[in-house]
């Protein structure tokens, strides 16, 4: 019986050996080459040639080891199944969380950027209204509106500036340093630069009453626009006509001011991804009425500080609630998934370990080991794959004993058959009168057909021809047992008529 080779997993290193080629022998020569331009000549477009060459070389030798590692992993079907398995469910799973951190982040940078833009809006359109109050007001009665409405915002506003003048000359107050804005100033508000440092303002009109409130752009200002938000900053911009950068900066803190921290809130998580977003911002320039620059508003921060900004305000439900609950619905989505591959992993396992345990089997039948038989368990389809497979083995070893015992049998009627050849005549006795030819071919290796012939003295043949009953060593026995007791008896009565003979002789000469 020929015996099949055995199938063996391809390993890694066979591969390398089988599928080194052109590539790899191009890439080692091409590499050789650059370092030797590297060390021997400056650099050229040879040398700028072979860099290119090699990066080409090594992306190509990296892509086809890759894909034949690939190969070779995904040989055993478990694996197979395994990467099918992370393609079909890991590999969107990980899609939808990197799409919803994305889309976090994203969120995140629109709603922060929003919120402060919504409260640096709102801070100036105070300015405007306070000095919209201040010009609504009787001419008479203008200077003590501005003195109220200064004690007023100071609330807010600490280093709040005002100047009220009428004609070009100032009325209120007696003693600032705010001088009146330069000729050409219309109605305008939002950023200003004044000497190279950054105010919001609101510069209103009427008639020949002018009204000019500025507010210092400091740190803690920008901080307290959406408190605990992240670090806002305003970054000097380049004139759209000439661009030409303009230099600005915020003005120092005062020390009495409130400590808001403008800085950059830590991170909960490896999730919580950092922010940098901005938003354009015209700024007016203080010395040049009607030209503007672009300044940018800046924000740094994490998602999880813009989330707690959101959801630090109650609203018609328990916010805390709902975050605890989305939070939940997340774990619990996660959950699901995780048992769910779980599951999926222990199915695939469970039909690659019947395969695996198929595929040993059939190696062990491959060399020959009938007796090998496959674990079962379960009461599914591959169990009962598992039992057919071991039946099969079962009934293929009895077969062998069954063969083996045919064999045996085989062997020992060709031995019975060489002695049966030896119980018939070999040599034909001589006689004058008649000639003996005699052929004998079995219909088995054996059987019960006799034939015999032996000198029963002087110029005498005896011959003998039967048959036995059947066929087999049953007949082929009874047959030996013939011709021996034949033989024995003529050559018992041969010798027996040889001394009758010579006793008559004896007593005929006596």
């Amino acid at each position: 019986m020929q015996v099949a080779p055995p199938v063996t997993r391809p390993g890694i290193w066979h591969v390398a050996r089988q599928q080194t080629g052109k590539v790899e022998v191009a890439l080692v020569v091409v590499g050789v080459l650059w370092l030797a331009s590297l060390l021997l000549f400056p650099y050229t477009i040879f040398r700028a040639g072979l860099q290119a060459a090699f990066i080409v070389l090594a992306i190509w030798f990296i892509v086809r080891w890759i894909r034949r590692g690939l190969r070779v992993f995904i040989w055993r079907l478990r694996n197979r199944l395994l990467v099918a398995y992370a393609f079909m469910a890991v590999v969107p799973i990980l899609l939808l969380l990197l799409a919803a951190e994305n889309g976090a982040l994203i969120l995140s940078e629109q709603v922060a950027i929003y919120l402060i833009s919504a409260e640096f809006d709102r801070h100036v359109n105070d300015l405007k209204r306070s000095a919209n109050t201040i010009l609504r007001m009787e001419a008479d009665g203008r200077p003590d509106a501005a003195r109220r409405m200064a004690l007023a915002i100071e609330e807010r506003y600490p280093n709040l500036q005002l100047l009220v003048s009428r004609a070009g000359q100032r009325v209120l107050p007696e003693e600032t340093l705010l001088t009146h804005p330069p000729t050409g100033w219309n109605e305008a508000s939002g950023l200003v630069v004044k000497d190279g440092l950054l105010y919001s303002w609101a510069h209103q009109i009427s008639s020949d009453w002018e009204i000019s409130i500025l507010n210092p752009i400091t740190p803690n200002f920008l901080a307290g626009l959406v408190p605990h938000l992240g670090k806002v900053t305003i970054i000097g911009g380049v004139s759209s006509e000439d661009n030409a950068r303009v230099v600005m900066r915020l003005n120092e803190p005062d020390a009495e001011a409130s400590k808001v921290s403008n800085e950059i809130p830590p991170a909960v998580n490896r999730l919580d991804l950092r922010i940098v977003w901005g938003k354009p911002l015209d700024t007016a320039l203080w010395d040049v009425p009607g030209k503007t620059v672009e300044a940018t508003l800046g924000f740094y921060s994490h998602i999880s500080a813009v989330f707690r900004v959101i959801f630090s305000d109650k609203a018609d439900f328990d916010q805390g609630s709902l975050i605890t609950l989305f939070y939940a619905l997340m774990g619990a989505f996660l959950l699901i998934q995780a048992v769910s591959l779980v599951i999926g992993v222990s199915l695939t396992r469970t039909i690659t370990n019947a395969v695996h345990d198929l595929y040993e089997g059939t190696r062990k039948v491959t060399d020959g080991d009938f007796s090998h038989r496959i674990p079962i368990s379960g009461g599914d389809q591959l169990a009962d794959l598992s039992g057919s497979f071991n039946h099969m083995t079962k009934k293929v070893e009895e077969l062998l004993i069954v063969a083996k015992a045919q064999e045996r049998i085989v062997a020992e009627l060709e031995i019975a058959r060489a002695v049966q050849a030896q119980l018939y005549p070999t040599s034909v006795p001589a006689s004058l009168n008649f000639h003996i030819e005699a052929k004998y071919i079995p219909a088995l290796s054996v059987s019960g057909d006799y034939y015999d012939y032996q000198p029963a003295g002087p110029g005498r043949v005896a011959a003998a021809i039967g048959d036995v009953a059947g066929k087999g060593i049953s007949a082929a026995l009874l047959m030996a047992a013939v011709a021996s007791n034949l033989r024995t008896q003529l050559q018992f009565c041969v010798e027996s008529a040889h001394h009758t003979a010579r006793a008559l002789l004896e007593c005929a000469t006596a």
